[in-house]
């Protein structure tokens, strides 16, 4: 029997041609009914909520969820959609002020942008800067708390559920070995 879980997805579909050299890029977005998928499958996307899980790199190649990231920072850097500004922040050219909104108004910085990079080049995802070792995107990150609070608080809530089972466990081991006890002398 496989378990199903229900999800809402609210896709946000670029499409776009070259006009005059350039790219023009539109973007579509969408509720969608109710779609069942598997459990392992909600599992195995769950983390990246709110982040791109597969794009089209500058050579055309498809990435997936190992190489996830928040929304737009693809554009970033790109002097067709922006520039730099005197703060060290990214500007989009205003054709391309819906891409700050997918952001949620979030800010690129060039170190930032820098890490995102690195992180695309190694084949890793991506979550935003770390504050405070929290992430800014995905399923722990201050933007998801803020544009997302009920997922948001069902993902913490859920998470120190598990959190106290494994303490419990662990308070009823007989063992003696990470308490401190050592059969070593001083």
């Amino acid at each position: 029997m496989i378990l199903v879980s229900k999800a809402r997805f609210f896709p946000t579909t670029p499409s776009g041609q070259r006009v005059a050299e350039r790219d023009t890029i539109v973007y579509e977005e969408r509720r969608t009914d109710w779609m069942e998928v598997k459990e392992e499958t909600f599992y195995r996307y769950e983390k990246y909520v709110g982040m791109v899980v597969s794009s089209k790199s500058l050579d055309g190649r498809r990435t997936g969820t190992s190489q996830a990231h928040p929304p737009s920072y693809q554009y970033v850097g790109n002097p067709h959609y922006g520039s730099w500004g005197g703060g060290g922040f990214w500007q989009f050219y205003g054709q391309y002020a819906l891409m700050s909104s997918l952001m949620g108004g979030w800010n690129v910085g060039r170190g930032d942008w820098e890490d995102y990079r690195r992180n695309r080049e190694r084949g890793r995802p991506y979550y935003g800067p770390t504050k405070g070792g929290r992430p800014t995107f995905g399923s722990r990150g201050s933007q998801t708390q803020k544009t997302r609070p009920q997922f948001y608080q069902r993902q913490q809530s859920r998470r120190q559920a598990f959190s106290g089972q494994v303490k419990n466990r662990m308070g009823r081991t007989t063992s003696g070995w990470g308490r401190g006890a050592s059969r070593f002398g001083k």
